[in-house]
């Protein structure tokens, strides 16, 4: 069973997504090491000490709640969170029924490879 999780964090890791599973009064019951690494890159190096999530995490799960509360038993789209820095940005979404929550980190580029632009036709320099 630990080689299937490492197995999958591994894949998680290469595609650059995260997972944090949380605890019903929202603290960090399982965290993928991508997740943890996310996580310490954009909101610092001590943000997830025990099971504790970082305040501006905190914060914005309560803003997402008050949401769905305030419409009734109707989940609507929840709003990302996204966090940017060098040239990266870091999308975190709330995922979440009645009595479980994760949230999914998605961690994408800014700014264009050059390679990206090769199956539109372009050269290097015409990309530049």
């Amino acid at each position: 069973m630990q080689q299937k999780l490492t197995l999958v964090d591994q894949a998680l890791d290469r595609l650059h997504l995260g997972i944090i599973v949380l605890t019903p009064d929202r603290k960090v019951r399982l965290a993928t090491a991508s997740a943890v690494k996310q996580v310490t890159n954009y909101l610092g190096h001590q943000c997830l000490r025990g099971n504790r999530l970082p305040e501006p995490l905190r914060t914005w799960i309560k803003q997402q709640e008050v949401v769905v509360k305030e419409k009734g038993d109707v989940v609507l789209q929840r709003n990302p969170l996204v966090l940017a820095r060098e040239g990266k940005r870091l999308v975190i979404r709330l995922v979440s029924d009645l009595d479980q929550s994760l949230l999914l980190l998605e961690e994408h580029p800014t700014t264009m490879q050059l390679q990206s632009v090769v199956p539109f036709g372009l050269t290097p320099r015409e990309a530049q």
